[in-house]
């Protein structure tokens, strides 16, 4: 990625765009939670305490030499702890009642109660104990770091600087003291009834805060120590030192970097931060790699790299990951996995590349901007728009996933040119729309308009990073979820998007697919093609919407992809199969509605073999054949008698069952009994799209009538 990164920065750099800061590897960002901002006297009392904005801490930083050793912001230990009881259940009730107490004082929902604050923290007054108190001392945590800066800053005006003379301040103070001085501020600014709000936050915080000091008298200095003036000058002096000590290794050393500059730096490689991933580590080889031994290279003998070139890498993906090209450059594809995406040469407005590839937690898809089709066209029309010096030749694509606490790892990159994107996103559309008309029937959203009613929708196209969610979906034949099995990665939808040599990657998706999603189509099928207790048809809930409106996309798809396109497979024994058993369901529903006056069983028919004909066709279709032919010789005499219908509702009925008789001829007509004894799971998936299609159209014009589902919406909506 290294070599990507490089290559990155330079189309930055051609394009003009203003370089993001370039910030030293040792000088972090200030983690999340709760940070406070302690003004210190010369003579290291505490001023005041205030909570630190989050605008503020945006552009803060922390020197961080070593874990554990930062300045000028560090975690400090509770000030307060929850006594623990021998009683857990009755310890628990205590502090949840003295969290709530706690809640209500700070939301200002109860008056402030000085004298119970002074009676808990004298039961459990500190948790820092004397013999920790070396360990744990300012004097200690500042000392490495005073030391440093003290040597890169001699020559910058150190004395007048704000940050070495709080060093000094802090350097001085020794812990107790600081700790007495804090408990002496808190509580006289709790008896004069100051800033309680901030200081109870402080004093009962439940995890370890953060101070991050400042001068009360910093006007001499012209800038506190938290100020972005202050943070970009202390990183202008670490650079400087860097360089000082780069050019007297360049007189020394004869080794150049993979990029022809001089090996200049022994340290680490720096760290970006990631959304959703933190902190992530660049590195040239991993020594735990063995593969290095052959050619007797470790970690960064195998790919030097010079501090000039580690810093453009570093600034680059800084740039590829900041928040406002979301969309464009990056997506999580879930809290432990992002994406990138960027072109080869970087146009004056960025497509939104990684818009195509989706996420697992993406926008909403009822929006008809935010599916696939409408944003690859307006990524590939953004593209062709570009006059010929401005068109990208190649777009990067890679992922890091977060592999556990400490490592972070690249589990995907190509490089494809932009014809590629092109013809993979149409490739993607068509073989998403390899299927027959298929018919969902959903309740509609509520709005301030109209009441929630039965609508129909069709699949809609997924995009790829959902592909690994509904593959490693796991369904019970209750349409409950089972959870999640992970069989596929993120990545992968990817691939299926825009490698062409991916037959095997593909059959093994299918297999999984057609394993996982079959509880799904069972009750799917069963659910939609029965009634209700008043004879409606059912309705799906739209929390299914999601789980259920890709899925016969992502069937349709797979099949495309192994040269099965619907023209073909709506001919196949298994395809009419899956029809015969939604038939069968259809029919059986209309005879509990007419005989059974609503009572429809849990199970109809065609559900009741759907898993046995999915195992063995023949012996299944047998079974199908005593079910069903009781229904069968009912709707023989219900449909000749239209004459005798009572009124307009029974007529259809009449009609329809003479419909479902044609249904079952036409059928068995085209079946052809072949000597297939199991089905593969290309079988399969063709059987779960024909027991999910619309029926085919009747073709006499005198007995016309709806070939799907919504043969029976009319009458359901009416």
């Amino acid at each position: 990625m290294l070599n990507e990164l490089y290559a990155l920065s330079q189309a930055i750099s051609n394009a003009g765009i203003e370089q993001l800061t370039n910030w030293h590897t040792k000088f972090k960002e200030l983690p999340k939670g709760d940070c406070f901002r302690v003004w210190m006297a010369a003579d290291g009392s505490i001023s005041s305490i205030e909570e630190m904005g989050e605008n503020l801490r945006k552009v803060l930083r922390k020197y961080e030499p070593n874990n554990g050793v930062s300045f000028p912001c560090f975690n400090m230990p509770l000030l307060y702890v929850f006594p623990d009881g021998i009683d857990k259940k009755e310890t628990q009730k205590i502090k949840k009642a003295k969290a709530d107490k706690i809640k209500r004082w700070i939301d200002g929902k109860e008056p402030f109660a000085l004298d119970t604050v002074q009676e808990w923290y004298a039961e459990n007054k500190t948790n820092w104990t004397n013999e920790n108190d070396d360990k744990k001392s300012i004097g200690k945590r500042v000392d490495n770091v005073f030391a440093v800066m003290n040597g890169i800053c001699e020559s910058h005006t150190v004395e007048s600087n704000a940050i070495l003379t709080l060093a000094k301040t802090l350097r001085s103070l020794p812990f107790v003291t600081f700790r007495e001085n804090l408990e002496k501020y808190i509580f006289a600014c709790f008896d004069r009834g100051e800033n309680i709000k901030t200081l109870l936050s402080l004093l009962f915080a439940d995890k370890q805060p953060q101070l991050f000091f400042d001068l009360k008298d910093y006007r001499e200095f012209k800038y506190p120590v938290a100020h972005e003036k202050t943070i970009l000058w202390l990183n202008e002096v670490l650079h400087a030192s860097d360089k000082t000590n780069s050019k007297t290794a360049e007189k020394t050393s004869l080794r150049l970097d993979a990029f022809g500059g001089v090996v200049d730096v022994q340290d680490k490689m720096g760290s970006v931060k990631l959304p959703g991933l933190g902190d992530v580590n660049l590195r040239s080889m991993f020594k735990d790699h063995h593969c290095q031994l052959r050619y007797r290279k470790i970690e960064d003998d195998s790919f030097p790299i010079g501090k000039e070139k580690r810093n453009a890498a570093k600034t680059a993906l800084e740039w590829l990951v900041e928040e406002e090209r979301k969309g464009q450059t990056w997506s999580l594809a879930d809290s432990k996995e992002i994406v990138f995406a960027y072109p080869s040469v970087i146009p004056p407005t960025l497509p939104k590349f990684v818009s195509i590839f989706g996420g697992s937690k993406g926008e909403s898809q009822d929006k008809k901007e935010a599916r696939f089709s409408a944003i690859a066209k307006d990524v590939i029309g953004m593209l062709k728009g570009l006059s010929p010096d401005k068109q990208p030749k190649n777009v990067q694509v890679f992922a890091i996933r977060k592999m556990d606490k400490a490592r972070s790892k690249v589990v995907f990159y190509r490089s494809y040119t932009t014809k590629q994107l092109d013809d993979a996103a149409k490739e993607w559309e068509a073989g998403c729309e390899n299927l027959p008309p298929i018919s969902l029937r959903i309740w509609s959203e509520k709005n301030a308009e109209a009441k929630s009613a039965p609508e129909s929708i069709s699949p809609e196209i997924p995009f790829p990073l959902q592909i690994a969610s509904i593959v490693n979906s796991v369904w019970k034949q209750d349409g409950g979820n089972a959870g999640s099995v992970p069989r596929l990665d993120y990545y992968q939808g990817i691939e299926l998007l825009l490698e062409t040599n991916y037959a095997a990657t593909e059959r093994y998706m299918l297999q999984t697919l057609v394993a996982n999603s079959f509880g799904l189509i069972l009750y799917l099928g069963n659910f939609l093609h029965g009634r209700d207790k008043n004879g409606y048809q059912n309705v799906l809930d739209r929390r299914r919407l999601n789980s259920v409106v890709y899925l016969p996309s992502l069937f349709g798809l797979l099949l495309y992809k192994q040269k099965i396109n619907k023209e073909t497979y709506m001919e196949t024994f298994p395809y009419l199969l899956g029809q015969m058993l939604k038939a069968s369901d259809e029919l059986h529903a209309l005879y509990c509605k007419v005989v059974r006056k609503g009572d429809v069983p849990p199970q109809l028919a065609g559900a009741s073999v759907f898993i046995a004909i999915s195992e063995a066709p023949f012996q299944g279709l047998a079974q199908l054949q005593l079910r069903i032919k009781p229904y069968l010789d009912w709707a023989k005499s219900y449909s000749r008698n239209e004459g005798n219908a009572k009124d307009e509702d029974e007529q259809k009925q009449r009609r329809l069952s003479g419909w479902f008789l044609y249904l079952f001829q036409q059928f068995a007509n085209k079946i052809a009994f072949d000597s297939v004894v199991r089905f593969n799971d290309l079988d399969k998936a063709q059987l779960f799209i024909g027991y999910l299609a619309s029926f085919p159209k009747k073709q006499e014009d005198s007995e016309q009538v709806s070939s799907d589902s919504s043969l029976t919406q009319g009458e359901n909506n009416g």
